[in-house]
Formats: C-alpha cells, structure tokens, sequence
C-alpha cells in the first residue's frame, strides 16, 4: 500500500471556501454517467427473495432543486433509498488522504481506526491521535478503515458541503460531516445504524450492498456478533448492489443495512467516502433534558405541607390524597405552558456545544452579565476591512421565529419576538435589524459588514456577546496568509 504521509491542511481557513471540481463551480452543467451497476451476492444469497432494489437517479444534481427535494422528502426521507448518480459532478474531495491521515494524528480531530485481529479475526476499535508509524504501516491486504469525525466543524471545505449542497436539510438535524478511509476490500463491516445518512464518494470507488431486512436492525442484539468494539452483523445477505464513483451519493434511512468495500483506483491506493450524519436523539434524552432544565429552577425549594392533618388511627402508612394533589401541584409547574417554552427548551437542547448536552446546570444570566462587565466592543474598522464576521463552524446556531399554538405572536409580551440561539445560549430578538442578523447567523456562515455603528442596542448586545464568547470572530491577515500558503503547498503535491 501506498504510505499515508500524516501532511494536513491548515485548519485555520475563514472566509467561504468553495468546494473544489475539476475548475468548475457546483452550479455547472451536470455531465451524464452512466455506470452499470455490479450485483454482489454470495451464493447464499442467490438462494434467497431480494426484498430491496433501491432506486436510481440518473440526472439530479445537488443542491436538488424545488420539485426534487419535494419528491424526496416524500417518497424517501426515513422511508427508503436512494442512489444519485454523479450527484456533485467532477467532484474533488476537500482534503486527499494524505491529509486526512494527518487530521488523525492531531488531538483536536476526534478518529477511530476499526481493523481485523490478525490472531482471532474479531474486529478491534483504536481511537486517535494515532502516531503517524501507526498509518504508515497499515497493510493493503487486511479489512481495516480509518474514521475522522466532525470535519464540518473544522475545515471550512466541509462545511460548504452541508450549506451548498444540502441547503434544504435543517442544520440542528444535521450531525457531522466524517471521512472513511479504505484500503482494496476494506471497510468497517456490515451493520446498520439508526440514524440517516448521505453517503459521498469522494475519492477512489466504492462497492455498496443494502438489505431491508428487520433481523438487521440495530436493536436485534442477537443478529451482531458478540464480545468485540465494533458491531458487526453475523450474517449478511443483500438485497442490492451497487460501485459508487466519486460524486455519486447513496441516501439510507435508519436501519438500512449496508456494507462498504473500498475500490481505489490504484494499486495501494485508498478510497474515500465522506458521510454526512443526521442527528437522532432519543425520546428519553430530550424529556430528561427538559425536566433537568425545569427542575433547576427549583433547587432551593422544599416541600412544606402546612396544612397536614393527624394520620387516621391505623393508617400512618398511607400516602393521603392531599400529599397527592400537592405533589402534582409541584410536577406541573414544569410542564410547559405553551410551544414557546418548548421552543426556548428546544433551541438549547439542540445548539448545546454536543447536541443534548445538559443545559440546567448552565447559568446562562450569569454568564450574560459576566460577558457585559468584560466585553470587548465591536471592531467596526476590523470588520469593515474584513468585509464580513466569520461564524464559529464548531459552534451551532439556529433560530425560531414561529410555533404551532402562536405563543410568539403577541406583540405586548416582553417575551416575543425572535429567538435566536448558538452554543445552548437564547437571545429574543424583537427589531428588524436584530432578526436579519440572527437569520444571517443561523443560514449562512458569514455577516457581512452592515455599516457602523449598528442602529438597535439588542444587535450590538448580540454580536459583542456573540464575539466575546468567541462564537463568531473578525477573519485577520494571518487567517488568510495560512490559507493561501495551504493551498499552495496543495498544489505542489
């Protein structure tokens, strides 16, 4: 196998990058290829039904267009697959391998190296930094891939495949973007997961096989093998397959079960594939998260019952119907009063620094106040040179700006308004000026420069505490110098 040399790009890139293709924009005339599709099937499998033959588009290109993302949502979202060729056409990965393997050896990239125990044949799980002698000498002839997680949130080439690529996905939904690096034949496996997922190839082929089949499913301990790190399924019969070429993308629901086998183009070579991941918190996390929050509020208060009576003879066991009624009385206060607290709840829940993360011990008042005390103002001159301010891409935004009951609409309640939210902080927005900054903020990565000083007091509050937390930041010549360096050195490779 070709060694991986441990290089990597500066991670200290600002400004919108644009994704690389072959010298064309993403908004370029979609060429058409046709590839044949390949059927892996053991022979066990020619015994059995396919249940599964996912569906192909030929002619779609991302972003999808009103009308697609319309059928897709309906007919395929957590429904079934969905195989879209030359979805990114002439695609260029970011980062080659070279660079990703580098990304593994540094702390600040969380990565996973999955491979087969020689000795037992078990498959074993290594989390990074790795020391770059480990990837230099991984063999082309064993099953083992290489995983990087939360490139998004790092390099800003990533993360403008979420915006440019996936606009119609809501962020708070969307997970992380990781990278999967495979040898000939290698990959992690088959399993199934119980999230959704949008499968890029990126570099080199890939030879995906799915099955629909419910003793595959993540649940189904008895169908994965025991006593080793990575879950792995027993068995594995496909019902489809197919080699995905780069800019291909393969769209699987949750439970989907799917199998990887790398394809490179060259002997000794790697493939590539980039997985964009969505969120899927569990039921029991989020009531948890919000009775955390809503009992925090409560931490000093004891129950008090003035008005016990003396216990009737022969039932000093007993648990009376008024220590009942009073104890609703104390769980109902937590209960929301409208979709707004569920909105204020929900925005922080999803913006927390990990999604879900525990926001009740959070004092985010405190915090506000200790923000204004030690602010720096803003640096009109800095941002108007800059020409815009830079969202911090390891931080998540989001806003609400309507619920279901209309509990934000009335215009005489000091609550109304907006809510804006990043890193599991709300902010209500109630001004013009103040909503376009949120909405900018949430969608996009970038403000431009709007004019100085600022017209409303809640957007200079906003941004000052946005840039004090370091949650957005004013892009310097440094941050462009490493850039520009980087991607010279990317073209003398």
């Amino acid at each position: 196998m070709k060694k991986m040399n441990c290089c990597y790009c500066n991670r200290r890139r600002t400004g919108k990058q644009q994704l690389k293709s072959g010298g064309d924009s993403l908004s370029a005339a979609k060429k058409k290829t046709r590839t044949k599709r390949r059927m892996h099937f053991s022979k066990k499998t020619l015994s059995l039904r396919a249940n599964l033959k996912v569906e192909v588009w030929e002619t779609t290109s991302m972003p999808l267009d009103e009308e697609k993302a319309e059928t897709f949502f309906r007919e395929f979202w957590q429904k079934k697959p969905l195989l879209m060729r030359d979805a990114i056409p002439n695609f260029k990965c970011p980062l080659d391998t070279n660079e990703l393997a580098g990304l593994a050896c540094e702390d600040e990239f969380s990565s996973r190296l999955m491979r087969v125990r020689e000795e037992d044949k078990k498959w074993t799980l290594e989390v990074g930094p790795f020391p770059e002698e480990v990837l230099q000498t991984l063999p082309d002839d064993q099953a083992w891939s290489l995983v990087i997680n939360e490139l998004d949130s790092k390099i800003p080439a990533m993360n403008s495949i979420i915006t440019d690529l996936f606009p119609q996905f809501p962020r708070w939904r969307i997970s992380d973007i990781q990278a999967s690096v495979s040898p000939e034949d290698g990959g992690v496996g088959a399993h199934s997961d119980n999230f959704d997922v949008f499968l890029i190839q990126a570099i080199g082929d890939k030879l995906w096989s799915v099955a629909d089949n419910e003793a595959y499913w993540p649940d189904k301990d008895e169908s994965f093998v025991p006593n080793q790190d990575v879950r792995i399924l027993k068995e594995f019969v496909a019902d489809d397959s197919f080699l995905l070429k780069p800019g291909d993308i393969l769209y699987l629901p949750p439970k989907i079960a799917h199998h990887g086998l790398g394809k490179p183009h060259e002997k000794g070579a790697c493939s590539v594939t980039l997985s964009l991941g969505f969120l899927a918190p569990m039921h029991e996390e989020m009531i948890w998260s919000y009775a955390q929050q809503e009992s925090s509020k409560y931490k000093d208060v004891r129950w008090r019952d003035p008005w016990m009576k003396p216990a009737e003879l022969g039932k000093s066991g007993a648990i009376d119907k008024d220590a009942i009624s009073h104890a609703w009385d104390v769980l109902k206060k937590a209960e929301p009063k409208s979709e707004r607290d569920v909105a204020v709840w929900m925005g922080k829940h999803a913006t927390a620094k990990r999604f879900g993360e525990s926001i009740a011990l959070f004092d985010e008042k405190g915090f506000l106040e200790q923000l204004g005390a030690n602010k720096r103002e803003i640096d009109y001159d800095a941002w108007e040179e800059a020409g815009f301010l830079q969202r911090n891409e390891g931080v998540r935004f989001a806003f609400i700006d309507s619920v279901n009951d209309n509990s934000m609409d009335n215009d005489d309640d000091d609550d109304s308004g907006l809510l804006f939210f990043a890193g599991g902080i709300s902010w209500t927005m109630k001004t013009d000026e103040g909503k376009a900054i949120a909405y900018t903020l949430a969608n996009e990565g970038e403000l431009a420069f709007i004019g100085k000083p600022l017209k409303e007091k809640e957007s200079v509050e906003l941004l000052s505490q946005l840039i004090n937390t370091e949650f957005i930041f004013i892009p310097s010549d440094e941050d462009e110098e490493d850039y520009d360096e980087d991607d010279e050195d990317h073209e003398e490779e």
